[in-house]
C-alpha cells in the first residue's frame, strides 16, 4: 500500500497538511481506510450476494438477472425513454419476482418495499455506492449494500458503482451488522441473526457477552445490545419461533418475555398468537347485574342554545320570540318541541 506523502516545506520541516494532522496520523487513516477508495462501475451479473445476511437470506436473483436487457433508458426526464418498454421490462420482472416468492409474505414483502427504491434509482441513479469484496477475475461480493443491488435489477440497470476491496480485514459480518442494525425496517430475527453472526466472526460466545465490551465492538448503543443479549442468553425455542414468526416483533416486548419463566412465556404467546383458551364464567357471573329500571330517557341539558335552536328551525318552529342567551327559554321550548315529537310518533305508531 502507497501512503500519502507530506510535504515539505523550508527547511525540510513538514508543511501543514489540510486536515492538520501530523504525517503518522495521517499514515493511521490511510491504513484504515486502504482499498475503500476504488471506486468501480461493477457489472450486475458479476455480483453475488452473501447468502448469510439476513436482510435478503433466501433470495435468489439469477432467475432476475437473466431478463436484464442490452440497454433500457430507464430515466423518465431522457428524450428517449420508451414507457410502453418500461413497463413490458416491469411485467416480466413481475412474474419473475413470483416465483421467487413462490408466497412466502417475508420475500413478497421485501420486494414490496424494494419498488420505492427502484422508481428512486431510476430517476436519480444509485446515490450511494454499495461495497464489495473482489473474489476473483471480475467476480465480487456484496459486504453491504443488497438492498440497491436487487432495486437496481429491478429498475432495469446494467451495473452498479461500488466501492472495491481486494482483502477482507475478517469484518464482514460486523459490516453488515452495523448497517442492519441502524435499519428500523429490519425485522428483530433478522437483526438478532447480524449481531450472532458477528459474535462469532469476532470469536465472542453470545452466552458470556457483556452488553458494554459489545457495544463498544460494533459501535452500537449499550441499551439496545443489553436487550439482544438478554434475548440471545434467555430466550426458549418457543419464543424464538415467535420472533422469527413475526409474533413478537418489539426489541423490549422480547427482552421481557426472555425473562419470564417458560409456563408465564408461553401464555403470553398464546395471548399474542390468539389463542389462549378463554376462561368460561359461571353462570352466576354470567347474570347482568340490572339496576333500579329507567321510566323515561331525560333530554340533554342545553350547553349550545343556538344549536338547539338551529334544529327546532329546521322542524319549522317558531323560534322568533326566544332569546338564545336565555336558558331556560331555550330548555323549556326544547323539551316542548320533544314531547310534540313523542306525541306525533305515538299517533303514527
Amino acid at each position: 500500500m502507497t501512503l500519502l506523502k507530506v510535504r515539505k516545506g523550508a527547511g525540510n520541516v513538514a508543511a501543514p497538511t489540510t486536515s492538520g494532522l501530523e504525517s503518522e496520523k495521517i499514515e493511521y487513516y490511510a491504513e484504515r481506510e486502504s482499498g475503500r477508495a476504488n471506486i468501480d462501475f461493477v457489472h450486475l451479473n458479476d455480483i453475488r450476494m452473501d447468502e448469510d445476511n439476513p436482510r435478503t437470506k433466501g433470495v435468489d436473483v439469477m432467475p432476475l438477472l437473466k431478463i436484464i436487457p442490452d440497454f433500457l433508458v430507464i430515466d423518465p426526464k431522457h428524450k428517449d425513454y420508451n414507457l410502453a418498454e418500461v413497463e413490458a421490462f416491469d411485467a416480466l420482472m413481475d412474474e419473475r419476482v413470483q416465483d421467487i416468492c413462490k408466497g412466502n409474505s417475508k420475500l413478497e414483502k421485501l420486494f414490496g418495499k424494494l419498488i420505492p427504491l427502484r422508481d428512486n434509482i431510476r430517476l436519480l441513479g444509485v446515490l450511494q455506492p454499495i461495497e464489495v469484496l473482489k473474489e476473483g477475475r471480475e467476480k465480487f461480493k456484496i459486504r453491504y449494500g443488497h438492498r440497491r443491488f436487487i432495486a437496481s435489477i429491478l429498475a432495469g440497470e446494467k451495473g452498479i458503482f461500488s466501492r472495491v476491496i481486494s482483502k477482507s480485514n475478517g469484518d464482514d459480518k460486523i459490516t453488515q451488522m452495523s448497517e442492519n442494525a441502524h435499519q428500523e425496517k429490519l425485522g428483530l430475527h433478522d437483526r438478532l441473526q447480524s449481531l450472532v453472526l458477528s459474535l462469532q466472526e469476532s470469536g465472542v460466545d453470545a452466552s458470556k457477552a457483556r452488553a458494554g465490551k459489545v457495544a463498544v465492538m460494533f459501535g452500537l448503543n449499550r441499551t439496545l445490545v443489553q436487550y439482544y443479549l438478554i434475548i440471545l442468553k434467555n430466550a426458549s425455542d418457543k419464543l424464538m419461533a415467535a420472533i422469527e414468526s413475526g409474533v413478537v416483533v418489539k426489541l423490549i416486548e422480547a427482552s421481557k418475555l426472555a425473562q419470564m419463566s417458560e409456563a408465564e412465556c408461553n401464555k403470553e404467546l398464546l395471548r399474542l398468537e390468539g389463542s389462549e383458551p378463554v376462561e368460561v364464567d359461571s353462570a352466576e357471573k354470567k347474570k347482568k347485574k340490572v339496576g333500579r329500571q329507567r321510566k323515561f330517557i331525560s333530554t340533554p341539558n342545553v350547553s349550545e342554545p343556538r344549536i338547539f335552536l338551529n334544529i327546532m328551525d329546521k322542524f319549522g318552529i317558531n323560534i322568533s320570540d326566544i332569546d338564545a342567551s336565555d336558558l331556560t327559554s331555550v330548555h323549556e321550548k326544547w323539551v316542548e318541541f320533544i314531547k310534540s315529537l313523542e306525541k306525533e310518533c305515538q299517533r303514527k305508531g
